[in-house]
């Protein structure tokens, strides 16, 4: 039997334009891929360490792990790579749900909870599917998960309208590696959108027409990302708010649009050293705050916008490699990200930083690294958290679960 594959570098090769932005951490600072002469080497050196020592968020406490499980969604083994590209949601009955892809078989995946236990099931196994991952419910919990097929290089939506229905697919748009960053989103009236970036540079959003529900697509701004780049999307009433990152193959920019869809205005709110290629939004009341890695090595850092339209820019923490965000229903935010130690990739561990009061509080949930090379999470009506997180100890998917019962 053919082995399948849904990794970057199996059945579908990463182009080369489409090599991801890496972190230089030896003695010669690189940029553009060619080396910088000494006089430039000291003056970014310099440039950098001014970044580092100004506006800092301190964390202030560290804190003991909540009340929650932690345990193995799914195993790869020495099989294989299983947990790629997982998105979390919960329903509007807080009901969490997962969707990844196993890279070893190159299959879709979704799992659920019954009960107190986790159940996972195929959506689809013919073919190598099920990159770029996201999930999502509408306001009477159908399901729907946006995927990439790259066996026939398309976009791709999975739905099913209950548990005992089959999953049916259907098309969106076709193009090698359409799909990078999906973000799938259903709005007040059930109208499924999704957002997603092609290879050929552009930042683009699809959605049912009026025509026997054909996709329309429609691109919103010229943008390039990767097969790793997080964007968000949000929607506050008639208005549309997504984070995303333009990447130039020399360095990144950090963007944030909002307004109409078809009258989006963008502001950009940083470049240089890898600003921006994860991002999420919340809000602090009306206004809006966007949660993003950068620097070199990455940080996090929190960008607010004040009520006359100025962001402002604070790092939060420091040595950090992806990172996932979800915003409470009192406006706290929980921030799960995968620590590295400089010059101590053995040390990784897979980390929560919470933001509550004015204070942000970090607590060490797994040791056993590295993790949280793909990691998603959500948060339900109560504040509980699910996170699914890649683990290379495994090389499979780990669940971390706040919403079990308390003993």
């Amino acid at each position: 039997m053919k082995r399948k594959n849904c990794s970057v570098v199996g059945a579908v090769r990463k182009p080369p334009f489409f090599t991801e932005p890496r972190i230089h951490e030896n003695d010669d600072f690189v940029k553009g891929g060619s080396r910088t002469t000494p006089t430039y080497k000291c003056l970014a050196v310099i440039l950098l360490i001014l970044t580092a020592c100004t506006k800092n968020i301190v964390v202030v406490e560290e804190q003991n792990p909540p009340h929650a499980s932690l345990g193995v969604l799914a195993s790869g083994g020495e099989e294989g790579d299983t947990g790629w590209w997982p998105s979390v949601i919960f329903d509007a009955k807080d009901r969490p749900h997962v969707s990844f892809c196993d890279a070893h078989q190159g299959d879709l995946k979704y799992a659920t909870k019954h009960g107190d236990s986790w159940v996972v099931e195929d959506v689809i196994t013919q073919g190598n599917i099920g990159k770029y991952t996201s999930i999502a419910s509408d306001k009477n919990n159908h399901l729907a998960i946006a995927f990439h097929d790259q066996d026939q290089k398309k976009l791709r939506i999975a739905t099913r309208d209950n548990e005992a229905a089959p999953w049916k697919t259907e098309e969106i748009a076709w193009g090698h590696e359409v799909g990078m960053g999906a973000e799938l989103r259903f709005d007040a009236q059930n109208s499924p959108h999704v957002f997603y970036y092609t290879a050929g540079g552009k930042l683009v959003h699809a959605t049912r027409g009026p025509k026997d529900g054909e996709w329309v697509k429609t691109i919103l701004f010229d943008a390039t990302g990767g097969y790793s780049a997080r964007i968000d999307v949000q929607q506050q009433g008639d208005q549309w708010w997504i984070s995303f990152v333009d990447w130039n193959a020399r360095d990144t920019e950090l963007y944030v649009a909002h307004g109409p869809l078809n009258a989006l205005k963008q502001e950009r709110i940083g470049e240089d050293h890898s600003h921006g290629w994860h991002s999420q939004l919340s809000w602090v009341g009306q206004l809006p705050r966007v949660t993003y890695t950068a620097g070199l090595p990455i940080n996090i850092r929190v960008a607010e916008q004040d009520s006359t339209g100025t962001w402002h820019d604070q790092r939060v923490f420091k040595g950090v490699g992806n990172m996932a965000q979800a915003q409470l229903p009192n406006g706290d935010l929980a921030i799960a990200f995968e620590h590295i130690t400089p010059r101590r990739p053995d040390h990784e561990t897979f980390d929560l930083l919470r933001y509550a009061s004015g204070v942000w509080t970090h607590t060490v949930i797994d040791t056993e690294g590295p993790v949280g090379k793909y990691l998603a999470m959500a948060a339900d009506s109560q504040g509980r958290l699910v996170i699914a997180y890649y683990s290379t100890a495994i090389r499979g998917l780990k669940i971390y679960d706040e919403t079990i019962p308390k003993p």
